[in-house]
């Protein structure tokens, strides 16, 4: 039996869009920006996906429409993804010099951008977290045990002072008694 490979083909809408965990904590430690950011590079891979490419044709305006966001946020978010190495704006130019298309180039590796775009048969990478960005999420989470502390010290207080105006009602009662 003679099989061609080359005709398999698998439906798109089965594919699936994943993130590692170390890449999910990376977001989550950055706070409502992380978040957003994370959302505009799913987005971004989705659109990948379906370009059926690493290299993304993505205005802003496109990414407004598929993700409800301001112009405002999805520029800080795209240019937080360019800064951590995720996503890489390419602008070609036409052999007289001119500016040719531009496009965003998506990673799904923080460190080694060659070969791990999210096009073709490309493998996927892990994203390892450097010396910085771990200190930055050590950080973040000491603030959040911090805040959660404050706040069950806060809740306790309201307790004592609840406490503290039974007991002078208490003792207004008893003096006019």
């Amino acid at each position: 039996m003679n099989v061609n490979f080359g005709n398999i083909r698998t439906d798109i809408n089965g594919d699936m869009i994943q993130l590692t965990v170390a890449l999910y904590k990376f977001f989550l430690a950055h706070g409502k920006a992380g978040m957003v950011a994370k959302a505009v590079y799913e987005h971004l891979i989705f659109t990948a996906r379906i370009q059926k490419t690493g290299d993304v044709y993505a205005n802003v305006l496109y990414l407004q429409k598929g993700l409800g966001l301001g112009a405002a946020t999805i520029k800080k978010a795209k240019t937080f993804l360019n800064e951590h190495g995720l996503i890489e704006y390419i602008q070609e130019r036409k052999p007289n010099g001119t500016m040719g298309i531009s496009y965003i180039r998506v990673y799904f590796s923080k460190k080694d951008k060659r070969s791990q775009s999210t096009g073709g048969s490309k493998t996927v990478a892990s994203v390892p977290i450097d010396k910085e960005e771990l200190e930055e999420i050590k950080i973040r989470e000491e603030k959040n045990k911090t805040a959660e502390q404050a706040q069950q010290d806060f809740s306790s207080l309201n307790f004592d002072v609840d406490k503290l105006d039974e007991l002078k009602k208490i003792k207004n009662v008893l003096q006019r008694a």
